[in-house]
């Protein structure tokens, strides 16, 4: 007679990759493992394993399917990249001028942008923009209520209101210097020194 192999009553231990889509696992399984405490919410539906603690590349890496490789995240959601806080509504896209764009997606918008060598770097699998950059288009794109708590929060990761503001003297009359001079003013004056 043969010897059975003895009964398992669990499973075999499956690892689970660092982020992880809902489409990739099912509804049932997506929620059992938000239930059960082994992935948390990271951005719409994507989920980080819940026993690492969240960087800049997990959160770009959750952002990397709504971003085509001719494109650097931007903008507040740059912003979200490099400090985390309050999640983006929609990825905000920059595109060289006259560059093809991305087709219409309801997570994203498209802007173009003059973006020199080093106001782009790689995070993750994506380009998004240096943390200098971020704080200026912030400033210039963002309702002062909202970006002053981005510019303290990019102060922390070596933001520098006083530089922005002298980038800013060289853009002449832009869309939105006015309303960036006052927040970035504030920004530097509420900064230590």
């Amino acid at each position: 007679m043969t010897a059975l192999a003895p009964f398992r009553s669990r499973p075999a231990h499956v690892p689970v990759p660092s982020t992880v889509r809902r489409e990739d696992v099912g509804d049932a399984a997506w929620f059992g493992l938000l239930r059960d405490g082994v992935l948390r919410p990271l951005w719409q539906d994507v989920a980080v394993r819940a026993d690492l603690a969240e960087t800049p590349e997990l959160r770009a890496r959750g952002l990397s399917p709504l971003v085509p490789t001719r494109a650097v995240v931007g903008r507040a959601s740059a912003a979200w990249v490099h400090v985390g806080g309050p999640l983006p509504a929609r990825v905000d896209l920059l595109f060289a001028p006259g560059s093809r764009r991305t087709d219409p997606h309801p997570l994203r918008t498209a802007a173009e942008a003059h973006l020199s060598p080093g106001d782009a770097q790689p995070i993750g699998p994506v380009r998004v923009t240096s943390v200098q950059r971020t704080g200026l288009d912030v400033a210039r794109s963002e309702p002062p209520a909202r970006a002053a708590p981005l510019l303290a929060a990019l102060r922390g990761v070596g933001f520098d209101p006083l530089l922005a503001l002298d980038e800013l003297a060289r853009l002449g009359p832009a869309r939105g210097v006015r309303r960036a001079r006052t927040v970035l003013t504030d920004c530097a004056r509420a900064a230590p020194g």
